[in-house]
């Protein structure tokens, strides 16, 4: 009886560990510009064991970090490149399983593009002191047509509605 019950025990261990996917997002997201009318250019720098692990990571945290974080001012002297506030006025917590889809179906792609082709300059490439990589680029994000997926979603509060 004791082994039977030592072994279902370790198997709803065993189940509830592998249900439970912790999704990192580990980034900084900073203003880069402002691109075309409706665009909005980050820099966007991203962690990874591996140069690749991390490169794939860009876009995705880009478009977490326009939708839940926010996106900070460059703070470079001479630009006029503010940071944005959070579109969405929920967590991803409050609705997992739709953004949780909305990240894995690769849904957010149509936001997002890459404003180099994806170069990344040498300059842009770190190794930590942990072993790992920080690794940064300049995506374009298609802000007002995030943001009205967001309104028609509700998950954002319409501009139209005022403050």
């Amino acid at each position: 009886m004791k082994r039977y019950l030592s072994v279902l025990v370790l198997g709803l261990f065993l189940a509830l560990g592998c249900g439970l996917k912790a999704i990192s997002y580990s980034y900084e997201a900073v203003c880069a510009g402002v691109g075309t009318p409706g665009n909005y250019l980050v820099k966007i720098s991203t962690y990874g064991k591996s140069l690749g692990k991390a490169k794939e990571k860009f876009r995705s945290h880009a478009v977490h970090a326009i939708l839940f974080k926010g996106v900070s001012g460059s703070g470079a002297t001479g630009t006029t490149c503010n940071g944005k506030k959070p579109v969405c006025n929920v967590s991803y917590e409050e609705n997992r399983t739709w953004f949780d889809n909305f990240f894995a179906s690769g849904d957010y792609l149509k936001y997002v593009s890459y404003n180099n082709g994806g170069y990344i300059s040498s300059d842009d490439r770190i190794k930590t002191a942990d072993g790992n990589y920080k690794v940064s680029t300049v995506l374009v994000i298609s802000l007002d047509a995030l943001r009205k997926r967001m309104e028609k979603e509700g998950f954002a509060r319409t501009l139209s509605k005022g403050f």
